[in-house]
């Protein structure tokens, strides 16, 4: 299993923009530190965004 590591940008309204995840896929699921998982709905040059599964997002 490929790992990459990325910085979260920004967190608000249960979207996470992330960083550094050039292979990222659209409907990859992304574990987040503390075990908080999103799934990736967005592909940006520079960012994916991220619908958090987490209720506290």
């Amino acid at each position: 299993m490929a790992q990459e590591v990325g910085t979260v940008l920004t967190v608000g309204d249960g979207i996470a923009r992330v960083d550094g995840l050039e292979g990222a896929a659209y409907g990859e699921v992304l574990l987040f530190d503390g075990g908080v998982r999103g799934m990736v709905q967005d592909l940006s040059e520079d960012s994916v965004g991220c619908i958090l599964f987490d209720d506290d997002a």
